[in-house]
C-alpha cells in the first residue's frame, strides 16, 4: 500500500512541475513578446482541460519509466538526461502537429514559446524524477 502511496505523490508531483513549466514561461515571453498578437493561438476552456489531463497522463508514464531508465538515480543530471529525452520526443510530434494544425500568424513564436515550455519541463521535470527516486518515492 505504501508504495503505491509513494508512487501517487511522485506522479503528482511531477504533475504539477510539467503544468507549472507553461505559466512561467507566460510570465518570462510576457517581458518581451505579445504573444496574443504573435502566436494567434487561443485555447479554450476545454483545450485548457485537455491539456491539464495531457500533462498529467506524461507525468505518469514518466514515473513509471524512469525508474526502468539504465542510469536512473545516478546523478541529477541523468534524471535530466532523461526529462529532455522525454521532452525532444514529444516536441517533434507537438510542433510539427501545432504547427500545422493552428492558424498561426507569426509561426516562429509558437516554435519558440512551446519550444521554451518544453525545455523547461524536460530540465526540471527530469531533476524531480531524479530527487523522488533518490528520496525512495518510487
Amino acid at each position: 500500500m505504501m508504495k503505491y502511496l509513494k508512487f501517487i505523490i511522485t506522479w503528482l508531483m511531477q504533475s504539477l512541475i510539467l503544468l507549472a513549466c507553461v505559466p512561467v514561461t507566460e510570465i518570462i515571453f510576457s517581458f518581451g513578446i505579445n504573444r496574443s498578437e504573435n502566436a494567434g493561438v487561443s485555447y479554450s476552456a476545454k483545450d485548457t482541460l485537455l491539456g491539464i489531463v495531457g500533462e498529467s497522463l506524461r507525468a505518469l508514464i514518466l514515473c513509471y519509466l524512469f525508474p526502468m531508465f539504465k542510469n536512473s538515480g545516478k546523478s541529477y543530471l541523468s534524471g535530466i538526461h532523461f526529462g529532455l529525452l522525454t521532452s525532444a520526443l514529444i516536441a517533434s510530434i507537438w510542433l510539427i502537429i501545432g504547427y500545422g494544425s493552428f492558424e498561426l500568424k507569426n509561426p516562429g513564436s509558437f516554435v519558440l514559446f512551446d519550444g521554451v515550455i518544453l525545455l523547461l519541463q524536460g530540465l526540471s521535470g527530469g531533476a524531480i524524477l531524479h530527487w523522488c527516486y533518490k528520496k525512495g518515492l518510487m
